[in-house]
């Protein structure tokens, strides 16, 4: 339960994190490797979602303890 929790945690915090810090979402067509290197902003919103995906991926197996601790 807690790595359930906490891989849910992790993309739900990245995702949203990622959103926030670039305004967008990435591009669907074309050369993502590209876009990604040439667009600083898009670096630092990548970084940023990954520290709050680790975030979230600590706060979900946190949860998921818990939860699975009350059973």
């Amino acid at each position: 339960m807690k790595e359930l929790c906490g891989t849910v945690g992790f993309v739900v915090a990245a995702v949203a994190l990622f959103r926030l810090t670039y305004g967008a979402w990435p591009p669907t067509t074309g050369d993502f490797g590209h876009w990604l290197t040439s667009d600083g902003r898009a670096m630092l919103a990548m970084l940023a979602g990954v520290a709050g995906g680790f975030t979230g991926l600590v706060i979900g197996r946190a949860i998921g303890r818990t939860l699975s601790r009350e059973r």
